[in-house]
């Protein structure tokens, strides 16, 4: 029986964790299928940010040259996700195939894969759980049980169409050819374990997967914050950025949860720490250093104006002392905006290692004009017991255009403000 396994990669400009992810998957394929290209409902707005949207930076193609795995492209523009992974699964020559993405490191379990093999299985699943920093990761509370999903598959018992029933998919505006449909059993035991870096890409990345996501959304329920077009299932991008700019949609993107980063945890979540050893994780304990580089440098960009959505929650990342120094010289982080704030809510959102896992408070924080003020004390700026931390604001502003403008203010002092404790 051949064991030979073929790999396809789906992948659109994702290369800050490609390489660890390669590298894990390497010693089980013996080719891989790399689908490439962008969804056309993106295309103009990837070609806006300079983005060819047949084919991904050269920089993905110099990991997957450097690693010498043996590899072949389909590229091109697609209809959705559904569609691309079914060209994925069907450009594969073996007969075991597993789908790979480009934000995965594996740690196999060739025992437990071995028995897979010999029970002529049809699905294997990995473990897969999100990591939240090294050494940690999310699970369920009262629970010693992680996610899972299906990544390996034999193509004489599971057809392209039916192997996407048993995959996450970001569905949204899209549906299954064959939903619900999983005639076959998975393996009884995971034959991998998956640290899922979803959360770890850097700001120019999770960008790129921050705009699949809110463009998906808007497919189906419209752009909430455009009168125009809201609850209508936008079909034509163009009427987006007929009224937004893709400038502006970048810069609203850019203080998203998808790309400033997360700190709360899905109902039910739980933090726990990582099944793998410290050396396990050092092929891919560096990414998180190079996620906090990126955040701190999306803070000091702040000193330039940043378009953002009024009444919308703007994320900023001070998990580090140099994200929290990119926004202030002492204790107080100052907001000028393009007009007077009216109203504020702002809210200080940790995850920590430790039950309840998540706080929530609201700092010190008061508005002057068009100016938003907000107190990070001395105590809290020193304290490490978080794992993640950051900093939202809603900010609503006299009646307008819903998308305006903000900046960080660290110069002082300020006319009008009051003075740092």
């Amino acid at each position: 029986m051949s064991r030979k396994c073929s790999g396809y990669l789906s992948i659109y400009n994702d290369w800050n964790l490609l390489e660890p992810a390669l590298r894990s998957v390497a010693p089980m394929i013996d080719e891989l299928v790399v689908v490439d290209g962008a969804y056309d409902w993106m295309a103009e707005y990837f070609r806006w940010l300079g983005h060819d949207p047949l084919r991904s930076d050269q920089r993905v193609y110099d990991i997957i040259g450097a690693l010498g795995i043996p590899y072949r492209t389909v590229s091109r523009l697609w209809s959705n996700e559904i569609e691309k992974r079914l060209a994925g699964f069907a450009a594969c020559a073996h007969r075991y195939i597993c789908r790979i993405d480009a934000d995965e490191v594996l740690t196999l379990d060739t025992a437990e894969l071995e028995r897979f093999f010999a029970a002529n299985g049809a699905v294997a699943e990995m473990d897969m759980p999100t990591y939240v920093a090294p050494g940690w990761i999310q699970g369920t509370a009262g629970s010693d049980q992680v996610a899972r999903q299906a990544f390996l598959f034999d193509r004489e018992q599971v057809s392209a169409e039916l192997h996407l029933n048993y995959l996450w998919l970001v569905l949204t505006a899209d549906k299954l050819p064959r939903p619900g449909e999983r005639p076959w059993p998975v393996h009884g035991q995971p034959v991998a374990f998956n640290a899922h870096l979803t959360e770890w890409r850097s700001p120019e990345t999770a960008l790129m997967r921050a705009s699949f996501y809110t463009m998906n959304y808007m497919r189906a329920h419209g752009v909430p914050w455009l009168p125009e077009l809201r609850n209508v299932p936008l079909q034509d991008p163009r009427l987006l950025f007929d009224l937004v700019t893709p400038a502006q949609f970048k810069d609203i993107l850019l203080g998203s949860r998808l790309v400033a980063g997360n700190a709360d945890l899905p109902a039910g979540g739980c933090v726990r720490r990582s099944p793998l050893s410290e050396a396990q994780e050092a092929p891919f304990a560096g990414c998180y250093g190079r996620l906090t580089d990126g955040l701190g440098a999306l803070n000091r960009d702040l000193a330039n104006e940043r378009y953002f959505v009024t009444g919308q929650r703007v994320t900023i990342d001070i998990g580090t002392p140099g994200a929290l120094e990119a926004l202030t010289p002492d204790e107080m982080i100052v907001f000028e905006f393009t007009g007077d704030v009216t109203a504020a809510k702002v809210e200080l959102r940790c995850l920590t290692a430790d039950e309840p896992w998540q706080a929530t408070r609201e700092p010190r924080h008061w508005r002057s004009g068009r100016f938003l003020c907000v107190h990070v004390s001395s105590a809290e700026r020193a304290q490490r017991a978080f794992l993640r931390r950051k900093l939202e604001f809603q900010v609503w502003m006299a009646p307008g255009h819903p998308v305006q403008q903000f900046r960080v203010r660290a110069d002082r002092p300020l006319p009008g403000l009051p003075p740092v404790d």
